[in-house]
């Protein structure tokens, strides 16, 4: 009994250790997926499940062509649980029919894309493709970029960069 009891003692930290590493290379290979280079920022984006919502938004308004295009672009991304944020309603309006919640779908849409690479490394302004400005405000190991915190950032794809955001970003 004592050499069973003993046995399993002496195991289980060899399984969890097992378990922990393993745990650790699947998430490794889920970001080296997301992280791939010979992919452009539209399959990146698809690969990583926490974007279905704004890759709606992006199909709906007609602005996938960039992501998957050979210019460089840089997209802030919101995550499905920052479209969750939005006022009850309003993802809905911006995705209906009417002209004028298409408009307005477009440019929300547009404001989260950039011409060019962006880096977070220094507080910078970037005119976004809706056309107006945005501030990127760098501090020690954090940035924001409009009312938005960068919660990872330098996600890489054969044109461009993800920055995820916290937030749907919503033009003035």
């Amino acid at each position: 009994m004592k050499k069973a009891m003993s046995a399993a003692t002496s195991f289980l930290p060899s399984c969890v250790l097992g378990v922990a590493l393993l745990a650790g290379g699947v998430a490794e290979a889920d970001q080296q997926q997301q992280q791939d280079p010979s992919r452009n920022l539209l399959e990146v984006a698809q690969a990583d499940g926490r974007f279905s919502t704004l890759l709606d938004a992006v199909e709906k308004a007609g602005l996938d062509e960039p992501l998957q295009g050979d210019e460089t672009y840089t997209l802030f991304a919101p995550t499905n649980e920052a479209f969750g944020t939005l006022q009850p309603g309003q993802l809905d309006e911006w995705m209906s029919d009417d002209k004028a919640s298409h408009r307005r779908l477009v440019e929300v849409v547009s404001y989260h894309m950039v011409e060019g690479e962006v880096s977070l490394e220094d507080s910078s302004e970037v005119t976004t493709l809706q056309g107006t400005d945005m501030a990127i405000d760098a501090q020690e190991g954090s940035a924001s970029v409009g009312n938005a915190a960068v919660v990872e950032s330098d996600i890489k794809a054969s044109n461009g960069v993800i920055h995820v955001v916290d937030s749907v970003l919503i033009p003035e």
